[in-house]
């Protein structure tokens, strides 16, 4: 009996100790594999004319990377722990041994009430995509100077010395990083752990937490608040004279606009109209002034609100601002190419919205792969479709005169005057009668069942031409 109970003991023993030793082992390979993470710290060192930047980079293993730098930066240079220089065949990086990969080059400063810089970290790639680890950051910069760098958030270390000033964060490097320099006295003010609120005036916080609550968890933002400095609206950075709660959410919907396009240079006039449309902010141009008339005359009531609700709540990227703003407009049942037109194209189009009701002639559906549009509330249908499919002819008499003849039947339009002629006698002048959309006519559906010889009845579901 004795003997049983001492084997079964050592029996315990040696599986205690085996399930120890295996745990300490996994231990150790996560320990090992958590100490084999890449990681990047950057050394920011203002000097009189530009900020100069370090960034080194740990424990890559041997792989090929694309380091793709920043597109202001300046005399960029890689090299490798060993004294290597990298990045000889563009911008290809290949790793044969673990090495400490060292970039560094500079961000010229400019004798400006505000320097920023949205995009100056470089890009590391290795074949699964763009490598996110944190990126602790530390920025030196003369603390006798009246001038502050400031990010999206607050630092986790700070320290004024003698002749220095020393900042220290910690990033995530698959993010941008908004990094700002302001002359001048300014408070900051963490409303989040993404948004940062920098003040040169005494200021209220609750606007700007109300308004991050409604749609814009996910931003990045810093806010420069500064009667004196000319706004700015960027993504990731606002710049703004007030605390109006206006201008905080045009900044704010900029800002997630922006994020949501790669083209964000070419997306100006569009964001200008939205913000005005929305917020009644300032038009410079005659083209943004002319599509902000028709889209406050289409889009009005409720479809407004919803509309917001729309952008606010959008989380869909897209190439093209143009095809974001269109697609938002669906759920309200509006089908429309009014930005895609009037961004790709000089001339201005008006707000139309595309008819989804089906076309029947005589009950039975057309042929032709074509729909009307709904124009400032009314149906219009395309004037060249509507002659071929009822059997009339069309002739261009001039730059100004179009004919129809429909047998003895004789119809003049002149686009230009908003004019009709019928058959030689009755003149009747009609603002509503065509609209020219993307070099195309279109006839207002009830105006054309009173001048030609059939009816258009316009149903819920469809719009039929009787003949």
């Amino acid at each position: 009996m004795r003997l049983i109970v001492m084997t079964a003991f050592m029996i315990i023993v040696s599986i205690v100790l085996g399930a120890y030793q295996w745990l300490d082992y996994q231990s150790s390979q996560v320990d090992h594999q958590q100490q084999q993470q890449p990681t990047i710290n950057i050394e920011l060192k203002e000097n009189e004319s530009q900020l100069s930047v370090q960034v080194l980079i740990e424990h890559l293993p041997s792989d090929t990377y694309t380091i793709n730098q920043p597109e202001h930066a300046k005399h960029f240079t890689c090299n490798l722990s060993e004294g290597q220089v990298c990045l000889e065949d563009e911008n290809q990086l290949k790793l044969e041994q673990k090495q400490v990969v060292i970039l560094s080059y500079h961000l010229p400063l400019q004798n400006e009430e505000i320097n920023y810089f949205l995009s100056w970290l470089p890009e590391v790639y290795d074949k699964d995509g763009l490598i996110k680890t944190p990126v602790k950051t530390t920025l030196t910069s003369p603390s006798g100077v009246n001038s502050h760098w400031f990010t999206h958030q607050q630092p986790t270390f700070s320290e004024t010395l003698d002749h220095i000033r020393y900042q220290e964060w910690t990033f995530q490097s698959d993010t941008d990083i908004p990094l700002v320099n302001i002359k001048g006295q300014y408070d900051s003010y963490s409303l989040n752990d993404r948004v940062n609120l920098v003040s040169s005036i005494p200021i209220k916080l609750q606007p700007f937490n109300d308004l991050l609550n409604r749609g814009f968890q996910d931003v990045r933002q810093i806010f420069i608040v500064s009667p004196k400095l000319d706004p700015l609206k960027l993504e990731s950075l606002s710049v703004l004279n007030s605390s109006e709660k206006r201008h905080i959410v045009s900044s704010l919907l900029t800002s997630k606009l922006l994020s949501l396009t790669d083209e964000k240079e070419e997306s100006g006039l569009l964001l200008d109209v939205v913000n005005a449309y929305f917020f009644t902010t300032d038009l410079q141009t005659s083209k943004g002034k002319q599509m902000l008339e028709s889209l406050r005359q289409s889009v009005t009531g409720n479809k407004k609100d919803e509309w917001l609700d729309e952008l606010l709540n959008l989380d869909q990227s897209d190439n093209h601002l143009a095809n974001i703003l269109e697609q938002s407009l669906l759920p309200l049942d509006i089908h429309t190419n009014f930005f895609t037109l009037n961004h790709s194209k000089e001339k201005f189009t008006p707000f139309y919205g595309m008819d989804q009701r089906i076309i029947t002639l005589n009950q039975k559906p057309v042929d032709q792969e074509w729909q009307g549009i709904i124009y400032e509330k009314q149906s219009y249908l395309p004037l060249e479709s509507l002659i071929e499919i009822t059997g009339m002819t069309l002739t261009k008499t001039n730059d100004e005169e179009l004919l129809v003849h429909d047998g003895t039947n004789r119809f003049r339009f002149y686009p230009e005057r908003d004019l009709y002629i019928i058959n030689e006698a009755n003149y009747q002048i009609d603002e509503q009668l065509l609209v020219d959309i993307n070099n195309k006519l279109y006839i207002n559906t009830s105006l054309a069942s009173q001048i030609f010889p059939f009816s258009i009845d316009v149903g819920q579901n469809n719009i039929n031409i009787n003949q």
